[in-house]
């Protein structure tokens, strides 16, 4: 379940906060269906982690709201997102900070990465082709 704190900020972003709702648990199915195993039979179930979200390479970040929503819907609600979509970072700029049960961090991983790499992408693809025709009459 979204916060109503992070729902507002989907909402401001234009999102529509079922559909992303929906996105995520459909998306934390396909990752996670059975669980993390390995992380129940080698992990303490009260172990606490933190973890960072890292831009693996130079571009334009999106999805970070997604990938809170995806922490949010595996019981993480203490993050910060450090960098806003829409930015340009630099490989290894930290995108997000979690802390929390270490389970819940590595059964989020996957799919907020997901998340966060897809949309990324494109962001960047898009910041690309928009460089490309600055200066002419292309919209």
């Amino acid at each position: 379940m979204i916060s109503p704190s992070l729902g507002k900020k989907i909402e401001a972003a234009g999102l529509d906060i079922a559909l992303v709702e929906q996105r995520v648990a459909q998306a934390l199915a396909e990752d996670a269906h059975a669980g993390d195993l390995t992380s129940k039979a080698t992990i303490g179930e009260n172990h606490r982690s933190t973890a960072t979200f890292n831009a693996r390479k130079t571009g334009t970040i999106a999805g970070t709201l997604v990938a809170a929503a995806v922490l949010e819907e595996c019981g993480l609600n203490n993050y910060e997102i450090k960098v806003n979509d829409g930015t340009s970072v630099e490989a290894g700029t930290t995108l997000i900070r979690v802390e929390g049960n270490t389970r819940a961090i590595l059964l989020a991983e996957r799919t907020a990465l997901n998340f966060l790499s897809h949309l990324s992408g494109i962001a960047s693809l898009t910041s690309s082709w928009v460089k490309e025709v600055a200066g002419t009459k292309a919209k």
